[in-house]
């Protein structure tokens, strides 16, 4: 099991639309893949036209299946439901994220947990769980910045070592500002993936036909991004290092 989260400190940079359509190319390759849905508009789950019945599952019994083989969608309980004190209530309690995501572990290859923005005790346990973090900017300098700010995050956490991989989205390859700002992340921050998802019609669709852009305009510039950037991901998280053979991981010595 691979545990992959789409994760931003800005909102509005197209997480959900990544979360959606990188599990689907997952699902299609043949990954059994569930998408963990945090954010309480639960747009992941509206996407993908989540089906009434819920899927025979250690997933609190709550998974459901798409109309995508191999791919099911979880959505968060709310987090009034299951938060301990002092936790934010509005948020999925991220001790629920992480025995669930442990409960589930045999019967899924990838887990895309779609993260709600911003710095919190939910992104916290994220860090900690997840092998990479693919963050979303849009190429603006102020979007560039939070980066900053999820760095800063990691660093704080005695736990967690995600491998943190932004990508461009929204890019309109018109405007100087946005070539500009690419090619100077590109090259100063060499972990950037190097297929930016193109500001497109085609994935503005996607609200209306309620399907990943990769399955139902598959020969479009986005769906190309989204391909690239998940054959990229497979490619460096199978470049980094595994730990030694016995030395816990950061996950293990958080879970300790």
């Amino acid at each position: 099991m691979r545990v992959l989260a789409i994760a931003a400190v800005k909102g509005g940079v197209g997480k959900t639309t990544t979360a959606v359509n990188l599990a689907y190319l997952s699902a299609i390759s043949g990954r059994r893949t569930l998408i963990i849905d945090l954010d309480p508009q639960g747009a992941a789950a509206y996407l993908l036209r989540v089906r009434g019945s819920e899927k025979e599952s250690p997933a609190d019994g709550q998974a459901h299946a798409t109309e995508i083989p191999l791919l099911d969608v979880l959505p968060a309980p709310a987090g009034w439901m299951v938060s301990g004190d002092g936790l934010d209530a509005s948020l999925p309690d991220p001790f629920w994220l992480r025995t669930t995501v442990e409960a589930i572990g045999d019967w899924y290859d990838e887990i895309i947990l779609d993260c709600p923005p911003g710095l919190t005790d939910l992104s916290d346990g994220v860090i900690a769980l997840a092998a990479a973090l693919l963050v979303p900017l849009i190429p603006s300098p102020l979007s560039v910045r939070t980066l900053e700010s999820l760095h800063d995050r990691i660093a704080s956490l005695d736990c967690g070592n995600p491998h943190v991989l932004p990508f461009f989205s929204m890019v309109d390859r018109r405007r100087k500002l946005h070539r500009d700002l690419i090619e100077h992340v590109q090259l100063t921050r060499p972990e950037t993936l190097s297929a930016p998802v193109p500001y497109s019609a085609d994935v503005e669709r996607m609200g209306a036909v309620l399907a990943p852009v990769a399955r139902y305009a598959p020969g479009c510039a986005a769906a190309h991004a989204y391909e690239s950037i998940w054959a990229e991901l497979d490619v460096r998280l199978a470049q980094r290092q595994p730990p030694r053979r016995g030395e816990p991981t950061d996950q293990q010595s958080c879970a300790s």
